[in-house]
């Protein structure tokens, strides 16, 4: 956190405050809102009225435009916003969240924010917290739990003990309802009987100023929230994206982001005359024109996937379904990216693998007596590209297994997408690997000069065919000069642009250390950042909607699942967008098919098999 406090610091506040009004009425980066969910609390359902479902992010969204409140009620609500274009990471402060706070009267909320790196349209990336000015003093995940009132109460015994809740803390007690908000707390328009809300808490700060808990002043934190600062002071309501975080507390360079996110963050539901402490938001505006130049990239988020998939890792730090007897064979990714993992069944004490799993290791230790089965998760950057500790792919290349399969188990399938280009990744080293280069373990010899070990890419293109190779080198002892060996330590790039369009990428490893029974050398390596882009095939739509041959599918407007009937074994389906570009290709192999599309952005496609088409709405 010191390097961006200092940062911060460096800023000239006299300055800022001469540029920020220019910069702030210039600014047009437009936001909308895209999901809104309060916690209970005596503005809500009123900021805004909502009378339905349907009504909930039109209202919300008329309310922002126009300076009105959108009230997120007691700890735990928030509301979810896009910018228009990528809100670039400039120097000083990047945006502003107004509210409704004054100097005795700070409500303060979480930000987060978020980078659309999958390119879907969707905020379903990893998100990270502005780490305010307390950050060290807040409770992180906190989950607090409201239940549906039975009915509307109207005794003074009812009156406070309202809507009743329990935290994961261990604590309970009831959002109490005022004589001047006598409306319904719970939000109308969700049917859930409860609600669980989690995210950072917030020391409180509230100061009974009675001493009889009539009357309380709340006084605001110094920076990096929002609803926390009176309007009027334009830099105490800013936020400098320099300030992000992620889950550990360290310090995340982010180039831009699309998404923010804003929940309540102080547990105050009982102030007497003040009621709940409830974040309010009136605008949320970038402070200058900055933006990134879009590229078409598609970057694997691992954090995404594994919020995605509830995956989970044992006391190894290791995806915890690594091993499982159950299943043979088995894939994992997020929809675009999938990748291959063998695993055991009874083979090796149920301790054998191949392929590729999920690591968060720190063990950089090249000391173990024995790696296997215990260490060797590790990597020797002690984990992903974004630090210490982050999650990584790990990969196990076996000569016996690839060259008795009909397939390759270390495969990346790029699916859901017709036809990318390969970009590139960021390559490690695994300590297993580096103790047989430098030292020797087991079979393996140390290396000297003359010998190598090699990462390599092949590109599988859409017919099923090899179309090139990149070879990278993990460790290079080939020059006669000791001085200008190589060897892998951290994590490097490895470019795989060369490749071109391709359907999948599968990686090969090779030593110069062999044996009679093949490489001595123990092939582990990592991954991470895998990046592809998608080739863009348009064509006009007019073409590719037929007159009278509609294509039978349900359900119209859908949301994840697309099901599709009267369709032949061994058809094939294309989705386009309505600019005419391809998005999916499937071959379907039943009568009745389902078609999967969470990756989609809500919006109009055209479906077409054939000469049948049929336009569908993604919500």
């Amino acid at each position: 956190m010191s390097s961006k406090i200092n940062k911060t610091m460096k800023h000239s506040i006299t300055a800022l405050l001469c540029t920020l009004f220019t910069t702030f009425c210039f600014a047009e980066n437009k936001v909308s809102v895209i999901e809104y969910c309060p916690a209970p609390g005596q503005f809500v359902n009123t900021l805004p009225i909502i009378e339905s479902e349907d009504d909930v992010l039109q209202k919300a969204q008329q309310n922002l435009e126009r300076g009105s409140m959108i009230s997120l009620g007691a700890f735990g609500g928030y509301m979810v916003a896009e910018f228009d274009r990528p809100l670039a990471n400039a120097e000083g402060y990047d945006l502003i969240i107004l509210g409704n706070a004054f100097a005795t009267s700070a409500e303060p909320g979480i930000v987060m924010v978020s980078r659309d790196a999958n390119q879907n349209g969707i905020a379903d990336d990893h998100w990270y917290e502005i780490a305010g000015s307390e950050y060290a003093r807040s409770t992180q995940n906190y989950e607090i739990t409201y239940y549906r009132p039975e009915a509307d109460k109207d005794t003074l015994k009812e009156l406070k003990e309202y809507i009743r809740w329990s935290d994961n803390q261990g604590n309970s007690g009831w959002v109490s309802k005022n004589a001047t908000h006598l409306q319904g707390y719970y939000p109308a328009w969700i049917d859930a009987d409860s609600l669980t809300f989690k995210g950072t808490l917030l020391p409180t700060n509230s100061i009974d100023k009675n001493g009889d808990a009539s009357y309380f002043e709340l006084k605001p934190y110094e920076w990096g929230y929002a609803d926390n600062q009176p309007n009027s002071n334009e830099a105490g309501c800013s936020i400098d994206l320099d300030w992000a975080v992620d889950e550990a507390g360290n310090a995340i360079e982010l180039e831009a982001i699309n998404f923010i996110r804003i929940h309540t963050a102080i547990n105050a539901v009982d102030l007497g005359q003040i009621g709940e402490a409830s974040t309010e938001i009136s605008a949320i505006r970038a402070l200058h024109n900055e933006t990134i130049e879009e590229k078409d990239e598609i970057v694997f988020d691992i954090n995404s996937m594994i919020e995605q998939q509830n995956i989970t890792f044992n006391n190894q730090d290791v995806w915890d379904k690594t091993f499982n007897d159950s299943i043979k064979y088995q894939s994992f990714g997020n929809g675009t990216f999938s990748f291959a993992h063998l695993r055991s069944g009874n083979s090796w004490e149920g301790t054998s693998w191949e392929g590729f799993t999920i690591s968060r290791s720190t063990d950089t230790l090249l000391s173990h007596e024995s790696f296997y089965p215990d260490h060797q998760w590790g990597i020797m950057a002690g984990g992903g590209v974004n630090g210490i500790g982050t999650p990584f792919i790990l990969g196990y290349f076996s000569e016996y297994t690839e060259n008795s399969l009909d397939s390759h188990i270390c495969e990346i399938e790029f699916t859901h997408i017709n036809d990318v280009e390969a970009v590139g990744c960021y390559v490690c080293n695994s300590p297993y690997t580096m103790r047989c280069i430098t030292q020797g373990f087991g079979y393996a010899r140390k290396f000297t000069q003359g010998d190598y070990c090699t990462l390599t890419a092949h590109g599988i293109n859409a017919n099923g065919e090899e179309c090139g190779t990149v070879v990278y080198y993990i460790a290079d002892y080939r020059d006669e000069d000791s001085t200008k060996w190589i060897l892998n330590t951290d994590w490097d790039w490895m470019d795989l642009t060369s490749l071109g369009a391709v359907k999948s990428i599968y990686f090969t490893m090779e030593t110069t250390d062999v044996g009679d029974w093949g490489a001595n050398t123990t092939f582990y390596f990592g991954l991470d950042q895998i990046t592809i882009r998608p080739i863009k095939q348009e064509t006009s739509i007019e073409s590719l909607i037929t007159p009278n041959t509609q294509l039978n599918v349900y359900p119209n407007p859908c949301r994840d699942i697309l099901y599709i009937n009267g369709v032949n074994y061994g058809e094939t389906i294309n989705i386009y967008n309505i600019h005419g570009q391809l998005l999916i290709s499937q071959t379907l192999n039943t009568p009745t098919a389902s078609i999967h599309i969470p990756h989609l952005a809500p919006g109009v496609y055209i479906i077409k098999q054939q000469n049948k088409t049929a336009k569908i709405i993604k919500q």
